[in-house]
């Protein structure tokens, strides 16, 4: 064995994981609030008939709402021979329709609009320097986790109660749901523990 390879051995590899006040410090609050950001643009919910995907909602079709009724028209069309909607989008099958209006519109979600808005906010807060930001962005990270969990809850409530027995429905919540929630508790956390060392 080379003297260098003896040496190389020798030497100790000092590795130390960063401290939270350090992390928090950094700039990755904005990076989480960003990415929580970005992934309201994924699918939220999967709702499928018998095993086949009848319609898939991203976190911005909850917020703004979008027209699905010929989504859902093909799709029931194709699994159970249902007709939801017809050419004009005007309801047909009463029974076919769960999650929206009477035009095949799911409406935009208060909860959705209030996660989102305050999911957003705090990402252009940390561009500014005030004083009071920290405690802003935990606020609004809290407000944005819990509104994020009462649409899940509530969305899914929903379903539940307006699927009539005729359609055998399931919902799943996506990896991009849970990945913003994630985000969100990283975020606000991260928040909390910078307006605690302020």
């Amino acid at each position: 064995m080379s003297e260098l390879t003896k040496y190389k051995l020798k030497q100790k590899v000092d590795f130390e994981f960063p401290d939270i006040v350090s992390l928090a410090k950094k700039k990755l609050i904005q990076v989480w609030f960003g990415c929580a950001t970005l992934l309201f643009f994924f699918n939220f919910f999967t709702i499928s008939c018998d095993g086949n995907q009848l319609v898939a909602l991203s976190g911005l079709n909850l917020v703004t709402g979008t027209n699905v009724a010929a989504e859902i028209t093909n799709n029931l069309t194709e699994i159970k021979g249902l007709k939801a909607f017809d050419e004009k989008g005007n309801i047909v099958q009463a029974d076919a329709v769960f999650i929206t209006d009477e035009k095949g519109r799911v409406s935009p979600n208060f909860f959705g609009i209030i996660s989102f808005t305050c999911t957003l906010f705090p990402l252009f807060l940390y561009f500014l320097k005030t004083y009071y930001i920290n405690r802003i962005a935990t606020i609004l990270g809290l407000i944005a986790f819990i509104s994020l969990l009462i649409l899940r809850l509530s969305f899914i409530g929903n379903l539940v109660l307006n699927t009539k027995e005729m359609l055998d429905l399931f919902i799943e919540t996506s990896w991009a749901f849970w990945f913003t929630l994630l985000f969100l508790a990283l975020g606000t956390f991260f928040s909390f523990v910078r307006w605690d060392i302020e």
